[in-house]
Formats: C-alpha cells, structure tokens, sequence
C-alpha cells in the first residue's frame, strides 16, 4: 500500500510530501508488516522518524493482537 502525507511547515525543512509503503507479508504465524518511507522533510531526524514508526508499528500490533 502506498500512501503520501503531507508536510504543511512555514519552515521548509520541515514541509513537503512524504510517501509511506506498507508492505504486508504473510508468515506462519501471522503477518509481517513494514513500512518504507521516501522523501521524509530533511528537517525530520532519523531518530525522531525512527521513533515515530516504531510508535505507529506497535500501536497497530496492539489494535489487532
């Protein structure tokens, strides 16, 4: 699945439009999700991006565990 997420910033590092894909891969024992993500605003550190999805993962394992 691909989506785009729209930056709105007055600063225009922090503005823009990013592209997630989600890709789902059965397994076993469920399904293997995993998110990629293009054009990220470069005022958006990879530590924070890092964290934000990490956040977004287990928040969606939660809601269908």
């Amino acid at each position: 699945m691909v989506q785009e997420t729209e930056f709105q910033s007055d600063d225009p590092a922090l503005a823009g439009t990013m592209r997630p894909i989600w890709a789902l891969d059965p397994m076993p024992d469920g399904t293997r999700v995993s998110v990629t993500c293009e054009n990220v605003p470069e005022g958006i550190s990879k530590e924070d991006h890092d964290a934000g999805l990490r956040s977004t993962l287990a928040n969606l394992a939660s809601f269908t565990e």
